[in-house]
């Protein structure tokens, strides 16, 4: 144990030392340094989206006074009613909401704008969303082509599916309204060519067979021993589909599950649509059809073949479109929203 002299040496030489009081962090930034003695500095940074106002970097003084106050981290206003806004010019990125992965703020009203060569395209990739559902939103916009074109409108915390752009820049644009809020979203981009689809990936638990991605270019997957194709396709080929290049499938899914040794996986039921048959042994087979209004889109029955597949994908009812969204939200609030 130290004894009273001792303890009082230290308390002199930390007094005789002297520092500054903890000068804190700024919202929606975040410091570097952790010590507040004479000569100590401590370095400050925005979040993407955010401007630093005031002093990067502070210095505790003699005078036990730092140098500067703590800065802040503003949102850039504009003319246009834009509350923060931020350029991506990279061929690759992740585009998080404010404070991710802490909750957002109220009152928001932020762009971000993607710019890849032109000749190019953009593919998105949610890996997590959540926002208030109804009140907040995400607007993803086509922006590189003539018309501008709303590719998708999200809310709540389902996470959207991938989507790719037609031109060569995408404009995401986020509202929040004044009270609850959420996780907000973290999203990857990724650019590619005119005549190519987006890397399709590699499934997780499988392999994929095959690097190239132009128009006319198949790759393949495999799953892992111990794993099964729940969904997706085994194959998938780049080719022009109403004016677009896209992939002729989705990419399989491959999940641990312990099968009978004689039987498929429950292969599902379309939505708005009714299955015919609940035996999915090998050699069996099962049919679709759908709700009134709503028309099926591959009417050949499903046969569950020696390898424990069904010989091709679920089936859809195609028909009837609801729009859950608004397909367009204005730069400005000019309206009181109210939650009923």
């Amino acid at each position: 144990m130290k004894s009273q002299e001792q303890e009082g040496a230290a308390m002199w030489t930390k007094i005789e030392k002297g520092g500054c009081g903890d000068p804190g962090i700024p919202a929606y930034g975040k410091r570097t340094g952790s010590s507040f003695l004479h000569g100590d500095t401590l370095t400050f940074e925005c979040q993407a989206a955010f401007e630093l106002v005031g002093e990067r970097v502070i210095t505790c003084q003699q005078n036990n006074q730092w140098s500067g106050n703590k800065p802040s981290c503003v949102c850039e206003y504009s003319p246009g009613g834009v509350s923060c806004f931020f350029n991506f010019t990279a061929s690759s990125g992740i585009i998080l909401s404010p404070n991710y992965p802490e909750e957002y703020g109220n009152n928001m009203n932020c762009v971000w704008l993607i710019i890849s060569e032109p000749g190019s395209r953009i593919h998105l990739i949610f890996n997590d969303f959540d926002v208030e559902p109804q009140f907040d939103f995400l607007a993803v916009k086509d922006d590189g082509i003539s018309d501008i074109t709303v590719l998708g409108t999200f809310s709540g915390n389902e996470v959207p599916s991938q989507l790719a752009s037609s031109g060569h820049i995408v404009r995401l644009e986020f509202q929040s309204d004044h009270s609850t809020t959420g996780r907000g979203f973290n999203i990857t981009y990724t650019t590619f060519g005119q005549n190519e689809c987006h890397d399709p990936g590699i499934p997780v638990n499988g392999r994929r067979f095959g690097d190239r991605f132009l128009l006319g270019s198949s790759v393949s997957f495999h799953c892992d021993d111990g794993f099964v194709k729940t969904q997706g396709s085994e194959s998938i080929t780049c080719v022009l589909q109403d004016g677009n290049v896209v992939w002729s499938s989705t990419v399989p899914r491959c999940e641990g599950v312990t099968l009978e040794s004689d039987s498929c996986l429950d292969p599902g039921i379309p939505v708005n649509g009714h299955r015919h048959g609940s035996h999915f042994g090998i050699r069996s087979t099962v049919t679709f059809s759908c709700d009134p209004g709503y028309t099926l889109s591959d009417d050949e029955p499903l046969v569950c073949e020696q390898n424990h597949q069904w010989n091709h994908a679920l089936p859809s009812c195609d028909g009837r479109n609801f729009q859950q969204f608004p397909e367009h939200f204005p730069l400005h609030f000019n309206k009181t929203w109210l939650k009923i």
